[in-house]
């Protein structure tokens, strides 16, 4: 099919089924675009603020040098690094949400592609050798349809030729999602709650952790330390956004 009948077909598409920005409800002119349009995705700008070294977390202090968050060094994390694309917040909450809860697997491209400028704005992160999504519990990844964090890995993959690897970190604990539980029962919530599965394929490697949002730190806390017992040697984690 050339290329002048496939615009002949998109147009056709667009006009006989328009579709709405499930942001600002604008009508979607491009065919390109998908659930969000263009001008909503430009609102999306990466967090510049000052953060800590180590977890990468927002730091709201007069202290205007580089540091450690208290945190970080009353807690050493298990992971070498975090870094977040932005705030949760505005319209970057509402695409995760979208992409989360209701389905929409193909937003899952553009914040893949959003994961990937953190990455490149952080190039230690190019020292990992594979890439782990945070898992779901099976009997959740099967009501919600995918994992949105495994989702964001393969973007990751064909973005940076870094392997991908699935149902190597696995959760075994149907445990209540972290963000109905106060920050003090968080760690409890994911304590033993994953377990790795052929730890030949990460024995002695640079593991990329990716999960969605940062809030406490419990997950991925939990995450590397069990990727670490099992023979990984440094842990990098990349999120979408993280709480402020």
């Amino acid at each position: 099919m050339n290329n002048s009948l496939k615009n002949v077909i998109n147009l056709i598409e667009v006009l006989l089924f328009p579709s709405y920005c499930e942001i600002c409800s604008s009508f979607l002119e491009s065919f390109e675009e998908k659930v969000i349009c263009n001008e909503c995705w430009e609102k999306i700008i990466p967090y510049r603020g000052q953060i800590c070294l180590k977890c990468g977390k927002a730091i709201k202090s007069s202290f205007y040098q580089p540091h450690y968050c208290q945190h970080c060094l009353t807690n050493v994390p298990t992971f070498s690094l975090h870094r977040s694309f932005g705030k949760y917040e505005g319209v970057l909450k509402d695409i995760i949400l979208l992409f989360k809860f209701k389905r929409k697997r193909v937003l899952g491209k553009k914040l893949g592609y959003l994961a990937y400028e953190t990455l490149k704005a952080n190039p230690i992160f190019l020292k990992s050798e594979v890439i782990i999504p945070v898992p779901l519990y099976p009997k959740r990844e099967k009501e919600r349809g995918f994992n949105q964090c495994e989702i964001i890995a393969i973007e990751l993959e064909k973005l940076t030729n870094i392997r991908f690897l699935k149902n190597v970190l696995i959760k075994i604990k149907d445990t209540p999602p972290q963000s109905v539980l106060d920050f003090k029962k968080r760690k409890n919530n994911v304590k033993g709650a994953f377990y790795v599965k052929n730890s030949l394929h990460i024995y002695k490697k640079n593991v990329l952790l990716i999960d969605d949002v940062y809030t406490s730190g419990s997950t991925i806390m939990e995450c590397s330390k069990i990727l670490k017992k099992a023979g990984a040697k440094e842990i990098f984690v990349l999120t979408l956004a993280q709480t402020v």
